[in-house]
């Protein structure tokens, strides 16, 4: 009796096993949750793959913000040092112009110096001595002198050149452009009378006009 219902179970489990393998949606089950499986895994592993890439993308980005900063930090120091390199430019160009200046004083300074002993000596004797003439012609401070003393001190034209002399002594100068003789004073005091005259002429026409 045993023997029978051993002999059933078993055929009623091969029928089920029959079953089990005819049935597509019983044996579908262990390839969905194999598929499932798989693809939880690949969207974790893509996850995973673009948190790091978002990240890698994040700091990319800094990089580049801090990179621009940095470029325009430079930039602004660029502009800096060139601004100072300018000024410095022009600082040394107007200092180098105030050196050459101040060679050119130099020089002329030295040149002033080494002119001025003669110059002195040259303005001492000018100082000492009294030209009568200038280009062979007496000056006309010479002849207004020789007429004053005509006129005025009522010296002889004869004497008017040894006066001069006598003067020019006892004043320390020493007479240049030769002297004057009789026949000169007496042609410088003649010049004087005949302008008198014309002034006085001058003036009687002059007051004739008036009345």
């Amino acid at each position: 009796m045993s023997r029978i219902n051993a002999a059933r179970g078993d055929k009623e489990n091969a029928h089920r096993a029959i079953d089990l393998e005819l049935d597509p949606a019983v044996s579908r089950v262990p390839e969905s949750l194999s598929a499932s499986r798989a693809g939880a895994s690949m969207r974790h592993i893509i996850d995973t793959r673009v948190a790091d890439l978002k990240k890698t993308v994040h700091n990319v980005r800094r990089q580049c913000t801090r990179a621009k900063t940095a470029v325009s930090g430079l930039r602004t120091k660029a502009k800096d040092a060139s601004a100072i390199t300018e000024a410095a430019r022009l600082d040394s160009a107007r200092k180098d112009r105030l050196i050459d200046s101040l060679r050119r004083d130099k020089h002329t300074l030295y040149m002033r110096s080494r002119r001025a002993p003669q110059q002195l000596d040259s303005a001492v004797e000018h100082a000492q001595s009294f030209s009568l003439k200038e280009k062979g012609i007496f000056t006309p401070r010479v002849r207004e002198m020789a007429r004053n003393l005509t006129a005025i001190c009522k010296v002889p034209v004869a004497n008017i050149g040894a006066v001069i002399e006598t003067c020019a002594k006892g004043f320390g100068k020493q007479l240049t452009g030769g002297s004057m003789d009789k026949h000169s004073a007496s042609r410088i005091a003649l010049e004087g009378y005949i302008a008198s005259d014309m002034q006085l002429v001058h003036e009687i026409h002059e007051a004739g006009g008036k009345y």
